[in-house]
Parts: structure tokens; C-alpha cells; sequence
């Protein structure tokens, strides 16, 4: 792995910076669903929603860095995928399984 794509390379804050707009996304995600469908809010729901957010988010991170987007950009997929939360690990995986040889989606 060259130096430049390597994940250690980036700082601690970097990483929480994009970690944070991940779990944002998702926190974003369920209090839209909770207002459009009327329920009220339980915080369970609202940490589950952000723990799917946090992983899809760091997913795309990572992502974004092998293709050596810019920091800008990186910051804008993980918020995305953070706010897509399943989707986007559902969008992931379909790819993924094409790329392993799997069925092509």
C-alpha cells in the first residue's frame, strides 16, 4: 500500500471529523422518518439508526481515501452514506458481489 493511501496516514481528527458527519447522517435520517411518520422518539431506535450510519459512513471513508479523493469530498460521502445509511451498505454490498465474482447487480 503506498504511504499516500494508506489509512494511518490521516489524523485522529480527520477520522472523527468524518465519523462525526456519518452519525450525524443517520441521527438526520431517523428524525425525518420519526416526523413524517408521526411515532415518537425512542433514543434505542436513534442509536441503531446511528450505529448503521457510523459503519456505512467509515465504509465510504475509506473508499473515498483508496481512490485519493479530496478531503472535501471524502467528508461529503460519509455524511451521504451516514444519511443512507442501510442503503448504502445495500448499494455496497451489490457492488462488492459483482467485484468478488458473485452475481452481477
Amino acid at each position: 500500500m503506498t504511504p499516500d493511501k494508506d489509512p494511518q496516514n490521516y489524523s485522529v481528527l480527520a477520522y472523527l471529523a468524518f465519523g462525526g458527519l456519518s452519525v450525524w447522517g443517520g441521527l438526520v435520517t431517523y428524525i425525518q422518518t420519526v416526523k413524517r411518520e408521526g411515532r415518537q422518539f425512542r433514543w434505542f431506535e436513534a442509536l441503531l439508526q446511528i450505529v448503521v450510519s457510523g459503519f456505512a459512513g467509515m465504509l465510504t471513508m475509506l473508499l473515498c481515501w483508496y481512490f485519493s479523493a479530496p478531503l472535501p469530498l471524502c467528508g461529503f460521502m460519509a455524511g451521504m452514506s451516514g444519511y443512507m445509511g442501510s442503503k448504502a451498505l445495500d448499494l455496497y454490498e451489490r457492488r462488492a458481489t459483482g467485484w468478488m465474482g458473485g452475481r452481477n447487480s
